[in-house]
């Protein structure tokens, strides 16, 4: 069931529940909705002031990254943390 109008969850720390090897409610849930919640109306905001420690299972089913005040070293890093095949 979709909702009537649709809900944005914003979650800071990302690398703290969404790092590689991570497991636990907090985890799971996030997950589930990056997979998920979509077709029920539900988005997903995670922010990290670490993005290269979250895990890049959990940012292929996400849609835009973006990247502020990185220097163009730390984006590369970064870029090739996420994408690993790029």
């Amino acid at each position: 069931m979709r909702t009537e109008r649709p809900l944005l969850i914003v979650m800071e720390e990302a690398h703290r529940y969404l790092s590689s090897g991570t497991s636990g409610l907090a985890s799971e849930t996030v997950k589930r909705i990056a997979k998920e919640g979509r077709k029920y109306g539900v988005g997903a905001m995670v922010i990290s002031q670490r993005p290269s420690e979250v895990d890049e299972r959990y940012c292929r089913n996400v849609g835009p990254i973006s990247l502020c005040d990185f220097l163009i070293q730390q984006i590369d890093l970064v870029s090739k943390a996420l994408c690993p095949t790029a």
